[in-house]
């Protein structure tokens, strides 16, 4: 098949596998570059949630610690510490 062609004809053929070439080696490498930018922010992203969760969860951690102190304290103010007593503040709404 080559030797039928002019050599226009072959240089023309060369200098677009050239290009194709080109093209398909930037292509690899943007897709390369995206998915480790991908890759990268996921893992940004994800870091950022878990603190943020895990800072969630202590305040609100911290939050009922706070109730159960308070509540501990009332009771041990109480002047008569009867079954009752205990009872009915234990019961309160929060």
């Amino acid at each position: 098949m080559l030797r039928s062609l002019s050599f226009a004809k072959k240089i023309l053929l060369a200098a677009a596998l050239v290009v194709v070439f080109a093209f398909s080696c930037f292509i690899l490498y943007n897709d390369y570059r995206q998915r480790e930018a991908v890759r990268t922010d996921t893992e940004n992203y994800l870091g950022e949630i878990g603190t943020l969760t895990a800072s969630n969860i202590q305040s609100w951690l911290e939050g009922r610690m706070h109730l159960v102190e308070g509540l501990a304290s009332q009771l041990a103010l109480l002047d008569q510490p009867d079954e009752a007593n205990i009872a009915r503040q234990l019961e309160q709404p929060v």
